[in-house]
């Protein structure tokens, strides 16, 4: 894998195989030496992936047979499926403020399926701290001259898609 600067000359070259999914990085500043570090100590464990945000990168686990995830070592509460329902977990990144922001669940027009959520939750205890109803499609950039995040996000109604811009206070 080759690592390239944002000017397009290379980085630095790993040798290996690498996950596209050992990396996640969320609006924030990445250099391709701290990139290049992150997957190349991907490479040490099949089962640990990396989440970059604006503070420390932060080491998950994701386990889909049991539906669970430790970041950093806490166990997040992720919400029960409904019967029947496949567990999907998916870390986007860090948040600044000691968050991880986590897809869950799969998009459903079942009004008793747990259905799909975008949440952040606290790296110091696992807690939800809030979350939205859908499937994140990218990010916003925030206004000019402000700090706060906008998530563009895929709610499944019964007949449609709607696409929803949810806005994080203080991200």
């Amino acid at each position: 894998m080759t690592i390239y600067e944002s000017d397009g000359t290379e980085a630095q070259t790993l040798e290996g195989t690498y996950s596209p999914q050992a990396v996640s990085v969320l609006s924030a500043p990445l250099d391709a030496q701290s990139l290049a570090e992150a997957y190349a100590a991907s490479a040490h464990s099949s089962s640990v992936r990396y989440a970059f945000g604006p503070d420390e990168p932060v080491e998950t686990v994701v386990s889909t047979s049991d539906c669970s995830v430790t970041a950093n070592r806490t166990q997040l509460e992720i919400p029960d499926r409904s019967p029947g329902e496949a567990c999907f977990i998916s870390v986007l990144g860090a948040l600044r403020g000691e968050a991880l922001l986590v897809q869950v669940g799969q998009p459903s027009t079942s009004t008793t399926a747990t259905g799909d959520a975008v949440v952040a939750y606290s790296l110091s205890d696992g807690a939800a701290l809030w979350q939205v109803r859908g499937t994140m499609v990218g990010l916003a950039a925030p206004r000019s001259g402000e700090a706060d995040g906008r998530l563009l996000v895929a709610q499944t109604g019964s007949s449609r898609v709607d696409l929803a811009v949810v806005s994080v206070a203080g991200s």
